[in-house]
């Protein structure tokens, strides 16, 4: 805990412009000054899930792609394949909530969610998620009608502190986009295959998506206890 709060003080001083003053329904009311540390930690966490997920693209699937592998969702079975970058994050959350479990300090957890998911699992489930998306989708459509081009956007986080059986905790949603070409060709195909067409239709949300680098693609669900 006492490395997330030295990472968390250098984030303060580092991004001293984030916006603290959004809070999570409405993105506009103020934060007390008391959840800037967890704001901070928070942001932290989001920045070295990021990091990890974009070196393993960059290092592994890439890399593979080019000596004529990969990475695929039924890596398990395929020799020369890794997971997909989506199912190594999975991963490095299960690892970091068990670790936290097993030394009994469970003080955070993440996971990645999307509108468009193609695991069951990493589908938009509580109202804050759902309201976070919403929150995410509307400034990307403002920001286009406004002329400003998808990788300009400064997005910001929606934000939430909520009390869940007598434990408080910080809500946070951060933007994750299509970041990398390989990203991009991998989910446009998948919108195409007959299954995640019919998995469109029974979200009611529209099949056979095409997804143009730096577009809104998924988003990043982290909580954060306060208490700790």
């Amino acid at each position: 805990m006492k490395i997330f709060l030295g990472i968390a003080l250098f984030v303060v001083l580092v991004f001293s412009g984030f916006p603290h003053g959004h809070f999570a329904r409405a993105g506009e009311e103020e934060f007390s000054q008391k959840y800037r540390g967890e704001i901070a930690v928070a942001k932290a966490i989001d920045m070295i899930i990021r990091s990890a997920r974009n070196k393993y693209t960059e290092n592994v699937v890439e890399k593979l792609q080019k000596d004529g592998t990969g990475a695929s969702v039924d890596h398990a079975h395929k020799k020369g394949y890794v997971p997909l970058p989506a199912q190594y994050e999975h991963a490095l959350a299960d690892d970091a909530l068990k670790r936290q479990i097993k030394n009994k300090d469970e003080f955070f957890n993440f996971v990645l969610r999307s509108r468009w998911n193609l695991n069951s699992k990493q589908g938009l489930e509580t109202d804050f998620e759902k309201k976070g998306w919403e929150y995410l989708i509307r400034q990307q459509e403002e920001a286009l009608k406004a002329g400003i081009p998808l990788k300009k956007i400064q997005w910001k986080p929606f934000i939430r502190a909520e009390s869940i059986n007598g434990q408080e905790v910080l809500h946070y949603l951060s933007a994750d986009t299509a970041s990398s070409i390989s990203c991009v060709v991998c989910h446009n195909e998948w919108e195409q295959k007959p299954e995640i067409k019919k998995l469109r239709k029974k979200q009611g949300v529209g099949a056979g998506k095409i997804f143009q680098m730096r577009e809104l693609m998924g988003a990043h669900s982290i909580n954060v206890t306060l208490d700790k």
